[in-house]
């Protein structure tokens, strides 16, 4: 029988940390119950290894940030339950702030319960946070309150972000192999060029004219390489923060987002990202009844591509004129085709929002697939391109060596 860990909370909404055995977490939920406590969090336990101690250790910036990412998936869900088991906001604040969230987290939660023990909602609480709550989530609370589904819209507010987060963790998980590929081969070639290729060059000095271009061609590679390699290492970071801080700027950010919608294949699979975020999002705000006009200025938030945004811009106005939403979708030309034809089809039979979820699950589904067919992809590619260095420098060498019986004594 497995062990589960579970997080619960009792009466008095103390928290209740603990290792159960159950054949299944639907077990758990009803140990939980009989004993009058609350499930807030249950998961397969699993022993502390390397990792786990690393990433609690080890104080990387990137990893701080994955961390409050998830802390504030887990608050919304957690938050969610407990107001659904009927639990005040303050007392739920309180009882979620000694879950286990990470320091900065737990400061952020004990600020946001003080304002509302002083009389604030939910939604004017978090707006004092806008570094760890988006426009977007803010307004979803905002509409939950005014609707009086605020569990509701928080349940589904948890399950969009945790969905956008899956999303997120695949792209890197597909990159890192591709990338520690290249940076393998790419020092495998920087190692034979400016140590194996010298070797030949100082045997083949007085022989110039005598040896192959090709071989004379590598040969002044190499010599290039050592000479000014280390410039271009010292360039290459400069050169990065330059091109970093140019795409902050509104024109740069434009610019770069335009040619990553012009290029082939990189292309599709953001416009596929961003019909799957985007449709999440709007399906959501429409099941909780949120105007399709306020709903538009939400969702554009959530776009990463600054040509999309506006384009969003002019879908709006489209729609505030009278104008159905796939009409300005389809003129704008950054969505899939197929998607926007379902997204018509909801229009007409009046289940927009249901439409708009099966669209984003089914993108989901195809980002996932095509990032796992490019690193399937790229491996071979990788290794075939190093195969034909390699081949093209061991045959100008031998080319070479060969040349040496030509030489007229």
């Amino acid at each position: 029988m497995p062990d589960f860990s579970y997080t619960a909370a009792d009466e008095d909404g103390n928290i209740v940390n603990e290792t159960i055995h159950s054949i299944s977490e639907e077990g758990v939920v009803k140990l939980l119950h009989n004993k009058n406590l609350v499930p807030i969090r249950i998961s397969p336990a699993h022993r502390t290894g390397f990792s786990d101690v690393f990433t609690k250790r080890v104080g990387f910036s990137i990893l701080s940030k994955k961390v409050n990412r998830r802390n504030l998936i887990h608050f919304t869900q957690d938050l969610a339950t407990l107001i659904e088991a009927g639990l005040p906001m303050d007392r739920s604040l309180n009882t979620l702030s000694s879950v286990g969230y990470n320091e900065h987290f737990v400061e952020i939660l004990n600020t946001i319960n003080n304002d509302i023990q002083s009389g604030s909602y939910l939604s004017e609480a978090i707006t004092k946070h806008p570094e760890m709550f988006s426009s977007y989530y803010i307004n979803m609370v905002r509409a939950g309150e005014a609707g009086g589904v605020l569990e509701r819209v928080l349940e589904r507010l948890g399950q969009f972000l945790e969905d956008s987060q899956d999303l997120v963790d695949t792209i890197i998980s597909e990159s890192i192999y591709p990338f520690f590929l290249v940076l393998v081969s790419g020092l495998s070639v920087i190692l034979l060029m400016t140590l194996v290729i010298p070797r030949f060059t100082v045997i083949f000095s007085d022989m110039e004219f005598a040896i192959p271009f090709s071989a004379r061609l590598l040969m002044g590679a190499s010599s290039f390489i050592i000479d000014y390699g280390l410039v271009a290492v010292l360039l290459f970071p400069i050169a990065a923060y330059c091109f970093l801080q140019y795409r902050k700027t509104p024109e740069g950010r434009w610019a770069v987002d335009r040619l990553i919608l012009k290029t082939p294949i990189i292309s599709t699979l953001i416009r596929e990202i961003e019909t799957t975020r985007l449709t999440r999002a709007l399906g959501i705000l429409i099941q909780n009844r949120v105007p399709i006009l306020s709903a538009l200025t939400l969702v554009k938030d959530i776009s990463q591509n600054r040509i999309i945004k506006d384009a969003l811009d002019d879908v709006y106005q489209s729609v505030k004129e009278g104008a159905r939403i796939t009409e300005p979708l389809m003129n704008s030309g950054h969505f899939p085709e197929i998607a926007l034809q379902m997204m018509a089809v909801g229009e007409e039979t009046g289940e927009l929002d249901i439409m708009l979820i099966r669209i984003s699950d089914n993108y989901e589904k195809k980002v996932k697939k095509k990032l796992k067919q490019f690193a399937g992809l790229f491996e071979p590619a990788v290794i075939l391109i190093i195969g034909i260095i390699v081949g093209f420098v061991v045959i100008s060498m031998i080319n070479a060596v060969f040349s040496i019986y030509d030489i007229p004594f």
